[in-house]
């Protein structure tokens, strides 16, 4: 009786220090999983508001840097004394297209009204001189980048954030503003593609705290369009940490507990503020504490259900302890095993239990009558059999210490699933020979998967044609492929440890690698064209593809390189472009790249209001010359013509020839008119000198024809038509002279 009560206390105490234990353990990860959960919204929430910061920089850069073209383009019209309406506004067109942000893009004259842009009809007058941002510019020559509070469009009476610049005279006197307008709808739904959850907020507020866009927008008030928005909490934060604060507080619209972190946007005078719920941070952890105080409470009531049961059946337990004894150390040896399925086999008779789990594993009900190792190994791959034997083998002979295995077994449906099994025999007859042997299944399969997927992935690594270098977080080299070695010719063992700028030809600005970096970092990839060297100090173009692998949690894990040299494709895409742009026999260049290189001459010449002279000529007398001596001695002629004719010019004018014996010439950059004729003369006498081709001296002659621009024409056609015309008034009048252009020829 004694011993039922000592028993009985000692269960009591054993339970209840138990739960006080699992309850103790289950209170502390709860709190830690709060504290966690609290600290990844703080760092989220950083994140976020770091991540709207860049972004609605970048939409202001590219606003800033289209309103700066346009006053500069502006600007230089009015310092030239005239405005070209319609190149203007053609020009502000094309700047707006790429500004899929802005509703539109105007300029205005400097009393405010609108002159120039989309949407902007002749007789209608609108007038921006009571607007802010207008004030603003005209008030102050310095003014810069205004970014002005939004204010309703006067029609649509849509929201919109004002962005302007100042248009100055050449004396520095105000002569109006270019501005765009950024719909507020533009930003809140930039806001609304953040993953913000159900009951978090985002905000642009301007340097006076002045509430731009807000997502979920409000309707009146208290963070409303136009309204301000300060906090006493968040205006003593700002006094020491003005450009970045991260803090917990109700909100003041609606009272919902977030936490909030206020960005200053580095280069405008804006902020972001990005707000995320605590209920909806918090929803896992309320989830998992749920959960662990459910289990928790099953435990305690399993554990008292438990011990009741225990203290119930001990006497009757006492009866047959030599069975409960066998069955403590069948379940011990199991849980020694580290398995799921535990199975218990009668060496002698062949018969086999397996649990409940082991039969589910298979896809097996209890009660179906796999009872025999025989129907198990029937089950078996035929490709593991000899191995598990000889495996069994050993550990029947006390080789080892424990029986492992890995191999196949067929489930009920015909699959096939990997599996682990651990056990040992736990008795042995007088003789040493096995009787009883315990141990468990664990299912493997998705390791194998996944150990399958490692080695193809290694095999591809080593066999890709393309150069693949990974590094580390640090951009140090912890691995190549062979493909590396034979793009670059450095071993593994010459570059792992070291940094990749090891391949550098030092050819690319800092500004490059910068950019790169820069890309890399906020898109995960950078892909493009690299010049480096290899181990020999050959230099090679490689086009190069690099990746961020990130882990889990976000954080930089690696970074993969893969390139490959493309030297040879871009020497024949250069030899090509040659190739389509040049003469095949005098490799002079052709028509096309005639015509490219005067239509940026005319432009130059239209922006700095200069001249350029254009001049065609052929060859006198050259057909009876090619008819009597053949193609071969007339093609060795032209090859002389076009020497003596480049010799007779500058390196900045260009020779070109455009079929048979004619040529053009070039003079891109003009003083006077004479300037040209000395030119042509200087040809004209250089081809009357005698040349001697193939053991033949021969004499020719040549007729030039002389346009100047803008006098004789002010595009391309114009002037190779006049200077086709004056050459063939040249051959009218003789031949061997050099006639300019004159109306009416």
């Amino acid at each position: 009786m004694s011993t039922s009560r000592n028993f009985t206390a000692r269960m009591v105490a054993g339970i209840l220090l138990l739960n006080l234990v699992v309850i103790g353990l289950a209170a502390f990860s709860i709190y830690e999983d709060r504290f966690e959960h609290e600290a990844r919204a703080r760092v989220t929430v950083q994140n976020l508001s770091l991540l709207l910061e860049r972004e609605v920089s970048s939409v202001f850069d590219r606003i800033d840097l289209t309103l700066h073209i346009v006053v500069d383009e502006i600007e230089e019209q009015i310092k030239a004394g005239k405005l070209n309406e319609s190149r203007l506004n053609t020009s502000l067109k094309h700047h707006q297209t790429h500004l899929t942000e802005v509703t539109s893009l105007r300029v205005t004259d400097a009393k405010g009204r609108v002159r120039y842009g989309e949407g902007v009809l002749s007789g209608t007058v609108v007038d921006l001189s009571d607007r802010e941002h207008f004030i603003l510019q005209r008030g102050n020559p310095k003014a810069g980048l205004v970014i002005a509070k939004p204010v309703q469009e006067r029609i649509s009476k849509e929201w919109a954030i004002p962005v302007s610049r100042r248009l100055n005279r050449p004396d520095g006197t105000f002569a109006g503003i270019v501005d765009v307008n950024i719909p507020v709808a533009y930003v809140v739904r930039k806001f609304s593609s953040l993953n913000l959850g159900k009951h978090g907020l985002a905000t642009l507020r301007s340097k006076d705290h002045i509430s731009i866009a807000r997502y979920p927008e409000a309707q009146d008030g208290g963070g409303a369009v136009g309204q301000f928005a300060l906090s006493d909490q968040l205006r003593s934060l700002l006094k020491d940490n003005p450009d970045s604060v991260t803090y917990v507080a109700p909100s003041p619209t609606d009272r919902i507990e977030r936490t909030f972190s206020y960005h200053k946007l580095a280069a405008y005078p804006l902020y972001v503020v990005v707000g995320l719920a605590t209920q909806d941070t918090l929803n896992e952890w309320w989830r998992d504490t749920t959960q662990t105080v459910v289990v928790v409470l099953l435990f305690s009531l399993m554990t008292v259900l438990f011990s009741r049961m225990v203290l119930r059946s001990w006497r009757s337990q006492l009866r047959i302890s030599e069975a409960l004894r066998e069955s403590e150390q069948r379940w011990s040896s199991a849980l020694e095993g580290g398995g799921f399925a535990v199975w218990d086999w009668d060496i002698e008779t062949g018969e086999l239990h397996i649990s409940k789990l082991g039969m589910q594993m298979f896809g097996y009900a209890e009660d179906e009558g796999l009872n025999h190792i025989d129907k198990w190994e029937e089950r078996r791959h035929p490709d593991d059999k000899a191995q598990v034997r000889a495996l069994m083998k050993d550990h029947f002979r006390s080789q080892s210490s424990n029986f492992d295995a890995d191999f196949r077994m067929r489930c009920k449906d015909g699959n096939w699933k990997w599996v682990r099994t651990r056990g040992m025999v736990v008795r042995r007859d007088a003789q040493g020979r096995p009787q009883r042997m315990i141990g468990t299944y664990v299912d493997i399969s998705d390791r194998q998967q996944r150990e399958s997927e490692l080695r193809l992935a290694s095999a591809v690594f080593n066999i890709a044609d393309e150069a693949m270098v990974v590094t580390n977080p640090q951009n140090e080299i912890i691995s190549v492929n062979p493909a590396f070695t034979i793009v670059t010719g450095y071993a593994p063992e010459e570059a792992i440890g070291r940094n990749p700028n090891m391949l550098s030809a030092k050819t690319h600005s800092k500004a490059f690698y910068q950019a790169l970096w820069t890309q890399l970092v906020e898109t995960g990839s950078w892909s493009g064209e690299v010049l480096n060297r290899k181990k020999s100090g050959e230099v090679y173009v490689e086009w190069l593809s690099i990746k961020r692998v990130l882990d889990d949690k976000g954080q930089l894990t690696h970074h993969v390189a893969v390139f490959s040299d493309i030297t040879a494709r871009k020497a024949a895409e250069g030899r090509i472009r040659h190739l389509a742009m040049h003469d095949a026999l005098t490799d002079l260049p052709n028509r096309t790249l005639l015509t490219e290189r005067i239509e940026q001459a005319i432009v130059r010449a239209r922006r700095e209001q200069s001249r350029l002279g254009l001049m065609y000529f052929d060859l006198d007398q050259f057909k009876p010359i090619n008819d009597s001596l053949g193609h071969e001695v007339g093609d060795l002629l032209l090859k002389a013509v076009a020497r003596r004719a480049v010799d007779c010019v500058r390196e900045s004018d260009t020779v070109a020839r455009i079929g048979g014996d004619e040529f053009v010439v070039l003079l891109p950059v003009l003083a006077e008119e004479r300037d040209a004729l000395m030119v042509a003369e200087k040809i004209r006498a250089a081809l009357n000198q005698p040349f001697q081709v193939a053991g033949n001296t021969l004499n020719i002659s040549t007729s030039i024809g002389l346009t100047i621009y803008p006098e004789h024409g002010v595009d391309e056609q114009m002037l190779t038509r006049n200077a086709d015309a004056a050459m063939y008034q040249a051959k009218t009048q003789g031949r061997n002279r050099v006639v300019v252009y004159q109306p009416g020829m």
